[in-house]
């Protein structure tokens, strides 16, 4: 559901390969994603997103090792996101 009829619904892509890339390159345990307003007073600034429709796809050049574990933790701050 958009703003209205002149402002629609839409997708949203985000390119997180250079994230990606420093993660692997650092052996990173993890990477965090956030998606965050600059202004979470300013209407038009702030976005709601469907958690249910929500997705991160990933495009690999070679198949990676099964995963050992998979977890997922709660919400906490982190670097002065909330």
């Amino acid at each position: 559901m958009g703003w209205g009829s002149s402002c629609p619904a839409g997708n949203l892509a985000f390119n997180t390969t250079s994230a990606a890339k420093q993660s692997q390159a650092s052996s990173w345990n993890t990477l965090t994603f956030a998606l965050k307003a600059t202004s979470e007073g300013d209407v038009y600034s702030w976005k709601k997103f469907d958690a249910k429709s929500a997705v991160l796809s990933t495009t690999y050049n070679t198949r990676p090792s099964a995963p050992t574990s998979l977890d997922t933790i709660q919400h906490q701050e982190h670097q002065g996101l909330r």
